[in-house]
């Protein structure tokens, strides 16, 4: 099941904090690649929290990797000027 946009609202410092304990707690107890997902998860939240830049750039990176183009550079046209 997909969620909308509109519902998902980035964690706070408290919902994050309460995840990682909630993971230290139960990782054990956790299939492997959903502790992973996890862990991975937490990692990136962590390595991006408060820093507009390194988002910007791991957006740029994830689009570029899966050659999402901007609209502005999906042209009919091959000529710059539109003609």
């Amino acid at each position: 099941m997909l969620v909308s946009r509109a519902k998902l609202q980035p964690l706070s410092a408290a919902e994050r904090a309460e995840l990682g304990a909630w993971l230290a707690e139960n990782k054990e107890s956790l299939p492997p690649l959903v502790r992973t997902a996890l862990e991975q998860h937490q990692a990136l939240c962590e390595g991006l929290h408060g820093s507009p830049h390194k988002l910007a750039q791991v957006l740029f990176e994830l689009r570029r990797d899966l050659g999402i183009k901007a609209m502005s550079e999906r042209r009919l046209s091959k000529d710059p000027l539109g003609r």
